[in-house]
C-alpha cells in the first residue's frame, strides 16, 4: 500500500470462525483494483474468530483487526471499525456472507454520482430476522447526511453458522430503538393528551348550557363520558411531559464508554 485508503470495510464479528476466510477471500476479489483496507472487529467471540484474524493480518497488512474486551454488541462493533477507519470512504458489512462483497462496486459507482450516503437494498432478503445494530447507524447517518441513495444489493442465505438473533434479541432491539430515539414519541404522547383534554373541554361547554340552561335531558353517560376523556387526556399529557424530562435527564448522564477495544492488530 502506498499509505492512501481509498475505501474501509468494516465487519464486525462475532463467532463467525466459518466465514472469516471465505469472507476475506471475496473481498480481496471484490477489491483488488482499489486501495483499501479490511477493518475487522471482533466483538468478544468465544471461537476461534481472532486466531484467524490474527493469521490474515500476518499475512496481508491490510487487514486490521480490533479486538474488543467483551461483547459489546454489533452497533457498538460497528462504531469501533468505523473510529479505526482510515479510508476516504466507509463500507460497513457483516460477516456472514449474506451480503455480496461485489456490490460494493455498486455502491461506490453511486457514491460518486455526488451522494454522501449510500445504502443497499436488499434484494430477495433471506431472513427476516437479520437485525439492525442497537445504535441504529442507518437512521443516525440519514439524519446528518445531506444527500443519500440507495442500490438494489445481492442478499444470500448464510454461509456458515446461524444467525445470532432470537427472539429475545430482537424484543431487546426494539426496545433500543424506542429508547433511542424517544422524544418524538413523548411529543406524540403530548399531544394526544392535548387533543383529548380539548375534546373533553369542548364537550363541557356544551353540555352545561345544554343540560342546565336549556334543560335537555342529555343523562349522566354524557357527564361521564366527558370526564373520563378530560382525565385521561390530562394523563397523558402529564406523561408525555415527564418523559420528555426523563429523556433529557437521560442524554445528559449517559455518558458511559461505547466500547473498550482490548487489541488492535494494524
Amino acid at each position: 500500500m502506498n499509505g492512501r485508503v481509498d475505501v474501509s470495510v468494516v465487519v464486525p464479528v462475532f463467532n463467525e470462525v466459518e466465514n472469516l476466510e471465505e469472507l476475506y477471500s471475496q473481498l480481496t476479489k471484490a477489491l483488488h483494483r482499489r486501495e483499501y483496507e479490511l477493518l475487522f472487529v471482533d466483538d468478544g467471540s468465544t471461537d476461534a474468530s481472532y486466531e484467524i484474524l490474527a493469521h490474515l493480518h500476518a499475512k496481508d497488512r491490510r487487514v486490521k483487526v480490533v479486538q474488543l474486551a467483551e461483547n459489546f454488541g454489533q452497533h457498538a462493533a460497528l462504531a469501533a471499525g468505523i473510529e479505526h477507519a482510515h479510508g476516504e470512504v466507509i463500507v460497513t458489512m457483516d460477516a456472514d456472507l449474506q451480503s455480496d462483497p461485489t456490490d460494493i462496486t455498486l455502491l461506490l459507482a453511486k457514491m460518486a454520482e455526488g451522494y454522501e450516503v449510500v445504502s443497499g437494498w436488499r434484494v430477495g432478503r433471506k431472513l427476516m430476522h437479520y437485525g439492525e445494530m442497537h445504535r441504529f447507524l442507518g437512521a443516525l447517518i440519514v439524519r446528518l447526511g445531506k444527500s443519500v441513495a440507495e442500490v438494489q444489493v445481492h442478499h444470500h442465505p448464510r454461509w456458515r453458522g446461524r444467525s445470532k438473533y432470537s427472539f429475545l434479541s430482537l424484543l431487546g432491539l426494539y426496545l433500543d430503538f424506542v429508547t433511542t430515539f424517544p422524544s418524538r414519541i413523548f411529543q406524540i404522547v403530548t399531544l394526544a393528551g392535548l387533543l383529548c383534554t380539548m375534546v373533553g373541554l369542548g364537550g363541557g361547554f356544551l353540555y352545561f348550557p345544554l343540560r342546565f340552561l336549556l334543560d335537555m335531558p342529555l343523562g349522566t353517560r354524557i357527564q361521564f363520558l366527558i370526564f373520563l376523556v378530560l382525565f385521561f387526556g390530562a394523563q397523558l399529557t402529564v406523561l408525555g411531559l415527564l418523559g420528555e424530562f426523563i429523556t433529557r435527564i437521560f442524554r445528559l448522564l449517559q455518558n458511559r464508554p461505547l466500547f473498550v477495544v482490548k487489541d488492535y492488530l494494524g
